[in-house]
């Protein structure tokens, strides 16, 4: 079942519109509840990771901070859940580029951008072409792109130079895109419920 946009709903829907024709950078975040990201395939260069704090309206949550640059997407589906007067649950729905549905299909161009950070509370997919992989590097002294990348001083650190996830299943409690993010095929929904990945083909 269908509903009407809430408020909240309709500038974020307002906000990604704008994102898809190159006006804005792309940021999204909940102030206590994660929301779910998902592609067929997630593909990068100059990886790196560390474990931090996120703060939220709820408290500071352990997340994994990941930043990733040429990024290359076959489909995205993001869904977030929330708590509604009256409606309860309802869940907003975005997908772009082609179906999300386990598999990549060549008619389809992936999504490009030029860097994105992630910071979520799991990673989930199936990796491959992964190149110079190193594990325990002090979060303070990692790198991405050009410049260095500084975590929490201390912290666990990974670094990569390439990398795929197959698959990709984020549970994410922030999405940052920096530069354009054409948006091919936009969708934005609402339903009753907490949707699963079932809604995002």
């Amino acid at each position: 079942m269908l509903i009407p946009l809430t408020l909240g709903f309709a500038v974020l829907a307002s906000m990604l519109v704008m994102t898809s024709r190159g006006v804005l950078a792309l940021t999204f975040a909940t102030s206590s509840q994660n929301f779910r990201v998902y592609s067929d395939s997630l593909s990068g260069s100059s990886l790196a990771a560390y474990a931090g704090p996120q703060q939220t309206s709820a408290g500071v949550k352990g997340t994994e901070q990941l930043v990733v640059q040429d990024v290359q997407l076959h489909g995205l589906c993001i869904i977030s859940t929330a708590d509604l007067p009256v409606l309860g649950k309802a869940s907003m729905i975005v997908t772009a580029g082609e179906p999300v549905d386990g598999t990549t299909d060549p008619a389809f161009a992936p999504i490009r951008t030029a860097s994105a950070l992630v910071s979520a509370t799991s990673i989930n997919g199936d990796g491959r072409g992964v190149s110079s992989l190193a594990v325990g590097q002090s979060a303070e002294t990692l790198t991405t792109g050009s410049g260095p990348w500084r975590g929490t001083p201390g912290a666990l650190g990974i670094q990569l130079d390439t990398a795929t996830i197959d698959r990709t299943d984020l549970d994410a409690a922030g999405l940052q895109i920096d530069g354009q993010l054409p948006l091919n095929r936009l969708g934005i929904k609402t339903a009753l419920g907490a949707a699963e990945k079932g809604s995002c083909s």
